[in-house]
């Protein structure tokens, strides 16, 4: 059995866990379970191994070196894990790095500037209109500067 690797993820997304397999009847279920700290938490059991997947909503804070395994409900030492990261993106940080800092105002003055060729998150813009433009530079200068939160 397989499982994807899923990497870094944003706390409170929903996501698809999914696993390959072979040499492995087509009847079997596997159950879903996550690692944080020393204690494993079932997140879903008994799901039709031919599915190949099912979406998970991420817990809304973060964590680090959590691990998500896929085993056999019949045989649990056959299974895969996948190690990964919950992180929390602040409106304003739109390079996702995990902090707003000066980083986010020379990438967004950029943008405005129509010189940058970054890959930028609109889902942290800040003035609901799903671009950066000038309200994001604001924002981002404040937050900065510690007038904002």
């Amino acid at each position: 059995m397989l499982l994807s690797d899923v990497g870094r993820m944003l706390a409170g997304q929903t996501v698809y866990v999914q696993w390959a397999y072979r040499n492995i009847a087509n009847d079997e279920t596997v159950s879903i379970t996550l690692k944080q700290g020393t204690s494993w938490q079932t997140l879903a059991d008994s799901i039709p191994i031919v599915q190949g997947q099912t979406q998970w909503k991420l817990p809304e804070t973060p964590g680090e070196d959590l691990l998500l395994r896929v085993s056999l409900n019949r045989d649990a030492s056959v299974y895969d894990e996948t190690e990964f990261e919950i992180y929390i993106i602040s409106p304003g940080d739109i390079n996702h790095d995990g902090g707003v800092d000066i980083e986010d105002v020379l990438l967004s003055l950029q943008v405005c500037a129509g010189t940058d060729e970054s890959v930028v998150y609109t889902d942290t813009e800040t003035s609901g209109d799903g671009k950066i433009g000038m309200e994001e530079v604001i924002y981002i200068l404040q937050v900065v500067a510690g007038i904002r939160d």
